[in-house]
């Protein structure tokens, strides 16, 4: 499957969006590990942030260690070049390869 996220009209490709040499997949998307994302599962408020929950650097700590790449790395950097800007509506877009 492919991810795209969609903005003002245009189309990227999720990877793009991911500065990693790492082929990632969808599921590799769907939770990057980032306290930003928690509040979403948590079903929590917006202003919640999770990085104040004393359990957090357990979290961080123990996804660290399960999520290892191929590269032998762990977490990712977002490519904040190619990162639409806060508060910008996107639309999520998954094909299947031909």
């Amino acid at each position: 499957m492919l991810l795209f996220i969609q903005w003002d009209k245009k189309e990227t490709l999720a990877q793009e969006l991911v500065s990693t040499k790492d082929a990632l997949e969808i599921g590799d998307f769907l939770f990057l590990g980032s306290p930003y994302f928690d509040y979403i599962a948590l079903g929590a408020p917006p202003g919640v942030d999770c990085r104040f929950c004393p359990l957090f650097a357990l979290e961080e700590k123990a996804l660290r260690d399960i999520f290892v790449r191929e590269s032998a790395q762990s977490g990712y950097e977002l490519n904040l070049e190619r990162m639409p800007s806060c508060g910008t509506e996107v639309t999520i877009i998954i094909r299947l390869p031909k």
